[in-house]
């Protein structure tokens, strides 16, 4: 498993920096940076929210393990 969050790496791939998804679900940036480092879970509601946003049903999944590591 890649040692960055699944979240990081798409919004890297969309040149996507973590404040447009701090707008995106509506959260303080400094939190968005918390769940990317892994010192904070991302909420199961953002979760799925993410899954919305990148089109990608696996999303929650793939946070959880990364989470899980």
């Amino acid at each position: 498993m890649s040692a960055e969050h699944p979240v990081t790496i798409w919004l890297r791939e969309r040149g996507r920096p973590a404040r447009w998804l701090a707008r995106q679900v509506g959260v303080d940036p400094a939190l968005v940076s918390r769940w990317l480092r892994g010192y904070r879970p991302i909420p199961p509601d953002v979760q799925a929210r993410l899954a919305e946003l990148t089109g990608d049903d696996t999303m929650p999944r793939r946070i959880r393990e990364w989470q899980q590591r």
